[in-house]
């Protein structure tokens, strides 16, 4: 009777291992070709000086999708609906980011740098399509962000610039979201600044009893700026 108590427990082992092994596996959106534009509102808070205090309002909506395949062993839990492996996701992502911060600016060189920090509002609504069921889910959520950017003017209309920040959520399941810019500013007009350029900007999110998230967006960007 030992011996075969002995000999069970190797088996149990083995099928408490393939349990761990199938654990639920993150959802990935991955687009390498997403249009990324935004608009931005400025507000001077001194005016009559070269740099200074400023407060600026932002908007952004962006939209990508990718497709994930599953493994046998994997699992993706999506809004309570469970996908199973072998299976391909088809996935569509939209994004839309708000932002409030307060910031300061200096120059240096005639080149102007920036540091700023605020509230940024993040939702994200998820389409997931599995080749028997499909899921949807709306994520929301308050970040606090820091961020930095820069401004080197190349031509009395034309400048090169760049903008990095990073944010972390204060509400909802824990979020982190990071977006990067480079690209040229076009002055058209006086109190209006046009960004053309290259965006990326990545979030992950750990999601209690689903699938975490993993997003990654590149891909050109135009915005517009307008001080007042």
């Amino acid at each position: 009777m030992s011996t075969l108590r002995i000999c069970g427990i190797p088996a149990l082992a083995a099928s408490l291992c393939a349990a761990a092994c199938s654990s639920v596996t993150p959802l990935i959106v991955h687009d390498s070709a997403v249009f990324a534009p935004s608009g931005r509102v400025r507000v001077d808070l001194q005016r009559d000086a070269p740099g200074g205090w400023f407060v600026e309002g932002a908007f952004s909506d962006t939209e990508g999708d990718d497709r994930q395949g599953l493994a046998s062993s994997h699992t993706v839990v999506v809004d309570n609906v469970t996908f199973t492996g072998p299976d391909t996701l088809d996935i569509d992502a939209s994004l839309r980011v708000g932002e409030l911060v307060v910031g300061s600016c200096v120059l240096r060189e005639n080149v102007r740098f920036s540091l700023y920090s605020g509230l940024q509002t993040i939702d994200l609504d998820l389409e997931v399509q599995g080749s028997s069921q499909r899921a949807s889910d709306q994520r929301s959520s308050q970040s606090w962000l820091v961020g930095a950017e820069f401004s080197a003017p190349m031509r009395s209309w034309l400048t090169l610039d760049g903008r990095a920040d990073i944010s972390y959520s204060v509400s909802g399941d824990e979020l982190t979201a990071q977006q990067f810019e480079l690209g040229v500013g076009l002055l058209p007009v006086p109190y209006a600044r046009v960004f053309v350029g290259l965006s990326y900007r990545t979030l992950t999110q750990v999601v209690a009893g689903a699938s975490d998230i993993d997003l990654e967006f590149f891909g050109p960007a135009l915005g517009l700026r307008l001080d007042v």
